[in-house]
């Protein structure tokens, strides 16, 4: 929608200059971003991540909800189930064993998310993905 935004004001001859918040805000989020990606097997909280940033977790808390199509621990959680995707498909360790690799203390909740974000259970996703 803000690329079909930006073209409609091109040919109608509006020329409108990015808000410097905008670009503050999409560096704190990749910054973020990228410390999560670091970090995600490890007991990581949102006051973490924004002392990190030196920003008020409130304030990181809403730039997530506006940038990232879910809050902190949504996110937090996709990138922890890409990685047990991948985890999985190698077929290597237990669930339990990933749950925990990953940072979830425990292997029920793991699995709760796991089946909300993919729609599959770990054991099912496995057994898809087998012959990869």
């Amino acid at each position: 929608m803000e690329r079909l935004d930006k073209i409609i004001d091109r040919l109608q001859g509006i020329v409108r200059e990015p808000s410097a918040d905008v670009h503050c805000a999409n560096r704190i989020v990749f910054g973020a971003l990228a410390y999560i990606n670091e970090h995600y097997s490890e007991n990581l909280a949102l006051a973490d991540v924004a002392e990190k940033l030196n920003i008020t977790s409130g304030y990181l808390s809403t730039l997530f909800s506006q940038n990232m199509n879910g809050g902190f621990v949504e996110t937090l959680n996709k990138i922890r189930i890409e990685h047990a995707c991948t985890y999985l498909q190698q077929n290597h360790l237990k669930t339990y064993e990933i749950a925990y690799k990953l940072g979830f203390k425990d292997e029920k909740y793991f699995s709760r998310v796991f089946k909300k974000v993919t729609g599959v259970a770990p054991y099912e996703y496995r057994k898809l993905n087998a012959n990869r």
